[in-house]
């Protein structure tokens, strides 16, 4: 028999396999964050810490969760909103030196 007459295996996917399409890069990112928000839920068990933080991550962030930000850290509203500016501020500058 030569190479030619030998039968070619077919390598197939097992019976109960479901395909799906890829992903889309938001919905890829999205599935990311919530493994990372469920695998930062399991460390703060596992040290037993508050988990307040990853509850508020989940919920999603409102003004009344920056107050409580805020507060937990000891900063005021003006310190957030200078380091934003700050933050603004230095983004302009380089994106101004690229051109």
């Amino acid at each position: 028999m030569s190479d030619s007459d030998k039968p070619v295996p077919i390598i197939a996917p097992p019976l109960d396999h479901v395909p799906r399409l890829p992903l889309s890069e938001a919905a890829y990112a999205k599935l990311r964050l919530q493994r990372l928000v469920e695998r930062e839920e399991r460390v703060r068990a596992e040290e037993r810490l508050s988990g307040w933080v990853v509850e508020k991550m989940v919920d999603g962030t409102k003004e009344r969760d920056c107050a409580e930000w805020e507060k937990r850290l000891g900063i005021g509203g003006s310190l957030r909103r200078d380091a934003i500016e700050w933050i603004l501020e230095v983004g302009r500058s380089l994106s101004n030196a690229r051109c």
